[in-house]
């Protein structure tokens, strides 16, 4: 009996050492998009470290849905919903992210604005219907460094 508090020791130590023996390796996770098990993304969508980053921030800023196919031609602001105040940050964060200039780009051409504004109509003549703003043109518009809308939306 009195060599139970030692016996009792000696195999704390000894458990304690061996812990990291039984322990099951786990391999490490994957990147966050491709954990996710909602992402449907196009066979033919590139997979270079831009378009991750692309995808990373649509991911983050407007949340990628469930039930569609991310492809080129995926319209941001008509197939993902993507308006107002969170297009708004969404565009700011790319622009940040990539480092690009913005050029002619005109957010009333894609989305519409972020708050009600008396003014609208007089300031979006002619910008009634939204032209769709496709992942396939920002990936261009990454690539190439800047944004030309004409030169764009005609790739696209």
């Amino acid at each position: 009996m009195e060599s139970l508090p030692v016996i009792a020791f000696v195999t704390g130590i000894a458990l304690l050492v061996s812990q990291n023996k039984y322990r099951l390796k786990r391999p490490s996770p994957p990147h966050p998009l491709l954990r996710a098990p909602t992402m449907n993304l196009a066979p033919d969508l590139p997979d270079d470290p831009e378009m991750q980053q692309l995808l990373q921030l649509l991911h983050e800023e407007i949340g990628l849905p469930k039930h569609k196919t991310l492809r080129l031609q995926t319209a941001i602001n008509i197939d993902l919903g993507c308006d107002g105040a969170e297009a708004k940050q969404f565009m700011e964060a790319v622009e940040q992210a990539f480092a690009f200039d913005l050029g002619d780009y005109d957010a009333y051409r894609y989305f519409n604005p972020p708050v009600f504004d008396v003014f609208l109509k007089h300031r979006a003549k002619g910008r009634g219907k939204k032209v769709p703003l496709t992942i396939g043109m920002l990936y261009l518009a990454i690539k190439t460094n800047s944004w030309d809308t004409q030169t764009l939306e005609n790739l696209s």
